[in-house]
């Protein structure tokens, strides 16, 4: 688990640097089953995941859950952001699902990037959709945001500019704070 090390307390990841501090190896720990509604919705529509850092955690679960010895029975688009190729967690782990399975596609926006890497799936800067080659917000899609607060406030209101309804887009904020 990384260690969340801010330069105050209020942006420390309590539960992070609480783990790195007083659990070791060996310790029994108690804990619950997750609690929330950031669920996987049970259809068969197209589903679009948003990610900003590690807020992707959440959203990777969510794709395994699917049965990924099958067919993926839908569209999937993963979009994520962060600062460049080598702060990307799990990248290799989703490259091969979408090597995988033909209806997995993903794209990456990185603020730093080398030319080498660059292609209509690896673009440079924030998220913005009109650099994603034949883009278009789909009604019926559901949309999976997770990130820090800035973040999932910035791609909610670009949703729903779009005319995305607000019944279609799931969010959780993966952070330190709470939205």
């Amino acid at each position: 688990m990384k260690r969340e090390k801010g330069t105050n307390i209020a942006v420390n990841g309590m539960i992070s640097n609480y783990l790195h501090d007083y659990i070791f190896e060996g310790d029994e720990l108690e804990l619950s089953a997750p609690t929330g509604n950031f669920v996987l919705q049970e259809t068969k529509n197209k589903k679009i995941f948003i990610s900003g850092g590690i807020g992707q955690t959440p959203l990777l679960s969510m794709l395994e859950t699917f049965d990924l010895n099958e067919k993926v029975q839908h569209d999937v688009v993963w979009i994520h952001a962060c600062r460049n190729k080598e702060v990307h967690a799990f990248a290799d782990k989703i490259k091969l699902i979408q090597n995988n399975h033909p209806n997995v596609s993903k794209y990456q926006f990185y603020d730093y990037i080398e030319e080498s890497i660059a292609d209509s799936s690896v673009l440079k800067g924030h998220i913005d959709f009109k650099k994603i080659e034949d883009w278009k917000f789909d009604k019926d899609s559901e949309y999976y945001v997770c990130g820090p607060r800035p973040f999932i406030k910035k791609m909610i209101e670009e949703l729903e500019i779009n005319q995305v309804n607000k019944e279609q887009i799931f969010f959780e904020e993966f952070g330190p704070k709470s939205l």
